[in-house]
Order: structure tokens, then C-alpha cells, then sequence
């Protein structure tokens, strides 16, 4: 990827908009595969992979996969900063977002482990607002709704159980996957040049989400 912008900065590519046509798909990808991953956690102490006290940790763990959508935003964004020689405000924007998440962190520490989670979510989406605030996104654009509704319900497919799965698992993850696979589809946030990007078996799977007006 970086090799790539380097190379369209050489002649004169819009930089920015080739780092938002790769940092879209990055995020709704990483928002459904987080999702998984929590649709996934409570097979595991059935299948004998987590066991005892570990159990306990599951629903921490759903949590804190979920704010991997927004570490793919932040890193994303941070090297595009840093590829087009303004690293400095790459730096800034993380050290506020550290900033501001410890001290959330070191004054409500004491209502359990959650707030180490929250601290991480915290550091993100202020970075992710620094960075909102100096690329200007629209939030009337279809890809910035489209990443909204996908971290939304990346979130809501928190519900996990402690021990016995309630009746909540999957039937709330499954949902929270469709619904986002399927406003995926309804807006079509991915740009067509993407499809110019993946294995040619891959292309029929992602041309529904696809459109050339981005």
C-alpha cells in the first residue's frame, strides 16, 4: 500500500482518496471479521479450548475485539499522515487520543476491568475524531454512514454469556452480521478499483458492494 501512494505521489494521484478507498474496506472488513470472532468466543469452552476461570473472560474479550474496527481506522490513517510527510500530525492526534484514554482509564479504573476496554475505545475514537476534524469527512456520505452503522453494530453483537449460552447467542450475532453485510449492500461504499485489487474469484462476491460514484 505504501508503495503504491508513494508512487502516486509521484504523478500526482490523490493520495487521500486512494488511502479512503483502501481504509473503507479495511473497516467494514475488519467490523464482520470482529464480529465473527465474537460469534465464535462462546464454541470455545465447548470445544475444550477455554476452561475454568477463563470463561469469565469471554465477554472482555468480545469487547475489546470489537474495537478492532477503529484500530484499522487509526492505522490506517496515521500511515496515510505519515506517507504524505505530515507524521507529525499523525503523532499529535494518537498522543491526544493516548492521552485522554488514560486518564479515562486512571480515574474510573475502579469500576472493574470494563474500563480498561472502554480506555481503548476511548484512544481511538479521539484519535479518529482528530482525524475527522482535519480531513473534513461528510457525515452525509454514503461510505461515512455506511462505517458508522458497521462500528454500531459491531458493538451490539456484544450480548455474550458467562457459562450456559443464553437465548441471545447467536441469534443477536447472526443478525448483527446480516444487518451490516446488508447495509454494506444498500450503500455500496467500496469504490470499483478495488475490484482491481483481489483474486479474480473474489470479484463477483464484492461487485454488489461496489460502486463508481464514490
Amino acid at each position: 500500500m505504501s508503495s503504491r501512494v508513494s508512487h502516486g505521489i509521484g504523478v500526482g494521484v490523490n493520495v487521500g482518496r486512494v488511502f479512503r478507498d483502501f481504509a473503507i474496506p479495511s473497516f467494514i472488513a475488519s467490523a464482520l471479521m470482529a464480529q465473527l470472532v465474537v460469534l465464535a468466543l462462546p464454541i470455545l469452552p465447548r470445544l475444550g479450548i477455554v476452561n475454568g476461570d477463563y470463561i469469565q473472560s469471554i465477554p472482555y474479550a468480545s469487547a475489546l475485539f470489537g474495537s478492532a474496527p477503529l484500530f484499522v481506522a487509526v492505522t490506517v490513517y496515521s500511515s496515510y499522515y505519515w506517507v504524505v510527510g505530515r507524521g507529525w500530525y499523525a503523532v499529535m492526534n494518537n498522543l491526544v487520543g493516548l492521552g485522554v484514554g488514560i486518564a479515562t482509564y486512571v480515574a474510573l479504573h475502579g469500576l472493574g476491568l470494563y474500563m480498561a476496554v472502554v480506555s481503548i475505545y476511548i484512544i481511538n475514537v479521539i484519535t479518529l475524531i482528530a482525524y475527522w476534524t482535519l480531513e473534513r469527512w461528510s457525515l452525509r456520505s454514503k461510505a461515512v454512514l455506511a462505517v458508522g452503522l458497521a462500528l454500531a453494530l459491531t458493538l451490539a453483537s456484544w450480548s455474550l454469556p458467562i457459562g450456559d449460552a443464553p437465548i441471545t447467542w447467536p441469534t443477536v450475532q447472526l443478525i448483527m452480521i446480516i444487518a451490516t453485510t446488508a447495509i454494506a449492500y444498500m450503500t455500496k461504499p467500496l469504490p470499483t478499483t478495488i475490484l482491481n485489487q483481489i483474486p479474480k474469484p473474489l470479484k463477483p462476491l464484492l461487485k454488489p458492494f461496489t460502486t463508481s460514484s464514490q
